[in-house]
């Protein structure tokens, strides 16, 4: 049976790009999973969906997670211990004379004037502080998309993504979502649109789909692709038999919206190519019609 563990990150042992699976030593052991955030010594992070298993290669009870959230403490006491294993050269008799000294205002503290403190350990509090409220940012990024329709995974590569600007792109257009890398149309379209108040014809949604269908061609091979081929798949995929009427006229408009700003490009009346493959598609169409 699965579990999930709370657990301070000691060491990044190996990070493998793209991809973003680790193996970090922690304070409950040695654990091995999908970290799509960028993680340091101090970092409290919830590790999701895993279990324990005895690794072959060290003889030693080992945790296998699918992926990790960072775990932000609801007490401003145990919050200020992990900005202080944070920050080198704070340790926990410093620690407890900043609680003692600041106590509930400690946040607001940007220089410590406290005897033992160097200059150096001081810019390492700022950076400290300054990780805090980046943490913070993401944890609101996380709880909107969460709300909005998300799976936590999902919203945790949007993150890794966009960061700050997150919220304001998905808000824009959720089916920027469907862009991420191993994700697609119904990422976005099965669930999360609907949270964003778009319907079954609304233009972001016909975009989504021409410029998802064409990918799916291009990735089979094919880089010119005929107008009827992409309508047909784009029909079929948005609504039913009875919508096919309205699902075309959407579409027209967002393949003319589409062509405007030179996503898709037109070879002639009846072929079509994506922006990154117009030069060539042209140069052979323009050389075996002259």
């Amino acid at each position: 049976m699965s579990e999930t563990i709370v657990a301070t990150v000691e060491k990044v042992r190996y990070r493998k790009d793209p991809g973003n699976w680790c193996i970090i030593a922690t304070d409950a052991g040695v654990c091995k999973g999908v970290i799509p955030f960028e993680v340091q010594p101090g970092d409290q992070i919830k590790l999701h969906d895993g279990f324990w298993a005895r690794s072959d290669f060290s003889g030693k009870d080992e945790f296998s997670f699918d992926f990790a959230s960072i775990n932000i403490p609801s007490s401003l006491r145990d919050l200020l211990h992990v900005v202080c294993l944070r920050a080198k050269g704070i340790g926990d008799v410093k620690e407890r004379e900043i609680w003692d000294r600041y106590g509930e205002n400690w946040q607001g503290v940007m220089h410590l004037e406290i005897k033992g403190i160097t200059e150096a350990a001081n810019a390492e509090w700022r950076k400290s502080l300054e990780r805090l409220t980046l943490h913070r940012e993401q944890d609101e990024t996380l709880a909107f998309l969460l709300a909005s329709g998300c799976t936590e995974l999902l919203a945790y590569e949007a993150w890794a993504k966009w960061g700050n600007s997150t919220v304001a792109k998905v808000t824009a257009d959720p089916y920027i979502l469907a862009t991420l890398p191993g994700r697609g149309f119904k990422t976005v379209d099965a669930d999360p649109r609907r949270h964003f108040g778009i319907d079954d014809a609304d233009p972001r949604r016909a975009k989504a789909a021409i410029t998802y269908v064409i990918a799916e061609i291009i990735q089979s091979g094919n880089t010119a692709i005929r107008k009827q081929v992409v309508a047909a798949e784009c029909v079929a995929m948005m609504g039913t038999e009875t919508q096919r009427a309205e699902k075309a006229k959407v579409l027209t408009a967002a393949f003319r919206e589409l062509v405007a700003s030179g996503e898709v490009v037109m070879i002639d009346a009846d072929w079509i190519t994506s922006k990154a493959y117009a030069r060539y598609e042209l140069a052979i169409f323009r050389r075996f019609s002259a």
